[in-house]
């Protein structure tokens, strides 16, 4: 159900719990029987470790007290559900304790915590590569592999509530006075009159399943090698049962417009993805509207947690300013131009000039 309440989101609200990197040793070595070089890794809501171990490297997890264990829950199974149905795609695999336990329970600080291993992803952010024809290509045909993948998946705790969800959109209207730029929280409450207006009332009957919900760049790694390949996809951690086309519209809100013209660039992703996973036309006429409702959450609550916790403003912020410039960018694009651009994308010919 759509709502213009903004709640608070506990879980982002609290940060991760402090685990020294001696703390994760010993969680390795009891749990794993492994014993490796320990560092610790930067992180939005959990205490993240990298391991470089026989066997490795790989990643140690300590899940935010916060999070709800049926959501913990259902970020493990679809990642086994994945490792099931496409055991050729590059997300990271579930490593069970050696009593076969995928979620074994630590605690820490006195209260309880659930610890995963798994295997940790090679490359780097797709962010630090400029945004090619063929890059963008790659997105599109990785996401759409990925969302056929959990076409089949189901959990009870799909459906939880979760900020981050572009279909719920209107929800962060009262967070606008977060952003302190005058011209940004205009072209925010503009972008969210429109949503209301066109997409909000044809989102119900749209497809729904399981799927990643942040395809962004930081979530993103490849390798340099040519042709260009995608080598991992990671954090699972805001996947969630929502319309299809979410999935694709919150990839593309990510893309770098600077420069490029904003219907070539959707067009390249939209292309891949169409390919392998077939959008309806009922799913491209909204797409405008949940690429750019993305970005509004992404400027809004970005803002709203910088606010929150200042000490980690730099990586709250990461994404912020890439979404503010894109969301002008595809404000600068009509309707119609750019829903013919999808058209001629999804039919595999050029954009006409």
């Amino acid at each position: 159900m759509m709502s213009d309440r903004f709640e608070l989101d506990h879980l982002l609200e609290t940060p991760p719990t402090e685990v020294s990197a001696l703390e994760a040793a010993d969680v390795l070595r009891r749990r794993y029987n492994l014993v490796g070089q320990v560092r610790t890794l930067s992180s939005e809501r959990d205490a993240n470790f990298r391991i470089d171990a026989p066997g490795g490297p790989y990643l140690l997890k300590i899940t935010n007290p916060a999070e709800d264990p049926n959501v913990t829950d259902l970020q493990t199974a679809a990642l086994r559900h994945l490792e099931r149905e496409s055991p050729s795609l590059p997300v990271p695999r579930i490593i069970a304790t050696t009593e076969g336990i995928d979620q074994p329970q630590e605690t820490f600080g006195n209260r309880p915590h659930v610890a995963r291993l798994m295997s940790y992803m090679p490359g780097a952010p797709l962010g630090a590569a400029k945004g090619t024809s063929e890059i963008r290509s790659a997105v599109g045909t990785t996401l759409a592999l990925i969302d056929a993948g959990l076409r089949t998946f189901e959990h009870p705790a799909s459906d939880h509530d979760l900020l981050w969800n572009a279909a719920d959109a209107l929800r962060v209207r009262s967070a606008i006075g977060f952003v302190n730029d005058p011209e940004k929280r205009r072209l925010a409450e503009i972008t969210l009159d429109e949503y209301e207006e066109r997409a909000a009332p044809s989102l119900p009957r749209l497809r729904k399943q399981v799927i990643h919900n942040d395809f962004n760049p930081h979530n993103v790694l490849f390798e340099s090698s040519a042709p260009f390949a995608i080598s991992g996809v990671i954090d699972f951690g805001d996947i969630i049962l929502a319309p299809l086309v979410t999935d694709v519209s919150t990839a593309l809100a990510y893309q770098d417009y600077d420069g490029q013209s904003p219907v070539a660039v959707v067009s390249d992703v939209i292309r891949a993805y169409h390919r392998s996973t077939p959008l309806m036309s009922e799913e491209l006429d909204v797409v405008l509207d949940l690429v750019r409702a993305r970005q509004v959450l992404v400027g809004i609550i970005s803002a709203w947690r910088a606010a929150h916790q200042p000490g980690n403003g730099t990586y709250i912020l990461r994404n912020s300013a890439r979404a503010w410039a894109g969301l002008q960018a595809l404000h600068n694009v009509s309707r119609h131009e750019f829903r013919r651009g999808l058209m001629w994308a999804c039919k595999e010919k050029p954009i006409e000039p």
